[in-house]
């Protein structure tokens, strides 16, 4: 009997932690003809105006056909009670109407497949999946999962983790990682020439090629990184002879442009306002210490390219504190309370106490490191 080619459909969104995992699949499955004899045809469902769909629409494939299919959902707040009521009413009509749209999208084009790893726009399409029997594999990178994958895990095919014991049963495969990020010296030199030509900023890009000085980088990607930028730029101008012995790279994001005139006046001091996958394996690669939010794939980057972790988690999520600790546990990271009055002079102090720090050279196999959690996950789903 001749074995069916299968359709599938990812669903999950919002941020490049999330969607560049979805496209490193992707590109798992269009590049590995184990994988790509056995698909007929991927499905992207996610909305149209955020993140995932810009993504989506510069995948280049050769062995698979690609499709995105708009799909949308209210999200279960949980702000002030008067706040949170309101906008749950109408959040739930949303989730109704593109339940049944989702109903729609799944028996139409005939899926045998669904990837869920996050966020409120994938719950319409997996609790559709469940009622009409299509296989459902569910990732999660947090060490607390959020109410969607907690949902899907209940009735999911398989989950996979990258956190041990964060649901029964599930696989611990780590974390979903764009190949992207595995990046060599040379091709490290040349994002960061590319750099260079694409800034004011061309001696501390000298700075960071040469790799004589430590090198910190910075992404809070938070609508509340506006403090943090805040006190870093305070820290800067407090120690005037910090300028001589760091170089920073703060990548603000779209969400926090207007921070960026905070650090022009510093002359060590390289800000971009977005980084695409290459320029941050570069600055990663070149970089000793890492100034980051608890968001995981983030963490799961740096730790790769062996950055010393200094974290500040969010305080608003349920997740963010929990990983910090891990990382703290397990890879020795720093971490720090935005909320705490004494949080700019440990900041300031760790900082310091650091600026001489290089990074250990020792290798690792990056690339067979990323593919791993991939290959197991294609596997599975396919056979």
């Amino acid at each position: 009997m001749k074995h069916r080619k299968k359709r599938i459909a990812f669903a999950w969104g919002w941020t490049g932690g999330h969607v560049y995992p979805i496209q490193s699949l992707i590109f798992a499955l269009d590049t590995n003809p184990l994988f790509f004899n056995n698909t007929e045809k991927v499905y992207r469902f996610g909305t149209k105006w955020e993140l995932e769909h810009t993504v989506f629409q510069a995948i280049q494939t050769n062995n698979i056909t690609l499709d995105f299919v708009h799909t949308y959902s209210g999200k279960f707040r949980r702000e002030t009670k008067i706040i949170s009521i309101r906008k749950n009413i109408l959040d739930s009509l949303f989730f109704v109407s593109w339940f049944f749209t989702s109903l729609y999208y799944l028996t139409t084009y005939r899926i045998d497949i669904v990837f869920c790893k996050w966020w409120h726009v994938a719950l319409p399409v997996v609790l559709a999946a469940r009622l009409v029997g299509i296989a459902l594999y569910v990732h999660e990178s947090d060490t607390s999962p959020g109410l969607v994958n907690r949902i899907a895990n209940t009735f999911s095919t398989k989950t996979y983790t990258w956190f041990d014991s964060v649901f029964p049963w599930a696989q611990t495969v780590w974390q979903i990682l764009s190949d992207t990020i595995a990046i060599n010296e040379e091709k490290a030199m040349e994002v960061l020439q590319e750099i260079w030509h694409t800034t004011n900023k061309n001696d501390v890009v000298d700075q960071i090629l040469s790799g004589q000085k430590t090198v910190i980088f910075v992404s809070w990607w938070s609508q509340w990184s506006h403090t943090i930028h805040t006190t870093l730029s305070d820290i800067l101008q407090k120690n005037k002879n910090m300028q001589s012995d760091i170089i920073f790279c703060i990548i603000v994001w779209f969400i926090n442009t207007q921070d960026i005139w905070l650090f022009e006046a510093y002359d060590n001091v390289l800000v971009l306002s977005y980084a695409t996958q290459q320029q941050m394996a570069a600055l990663y690669y070149r970089s000793d210490i890492g100034i980051l939010r608890a968001w995981t794939t983030t963490l799961a980057e740096a730790t790769l390219h062996r950055l010393l972790l200094c974290i500040v988690p969010l305080a608003i999520t349920h997740d963010q504190q929990k990983n910090a600790q891990w990382y703290k546990l397990h890879h020795n990271a720093w971490v720090f309370s935005q909320q705490k009055k004494t949080f700019a002079q440990h900041l300031e102090k760790t900082i310091l106490q650091h600026k001489a720090y290089k990074k250990p050279k020792k290798h690792q196999p990056l690339i067979h490191t990323i593919e791993q959690a991939k290959n197991s996950i294609l596997h599975d789903m396919l056979w």
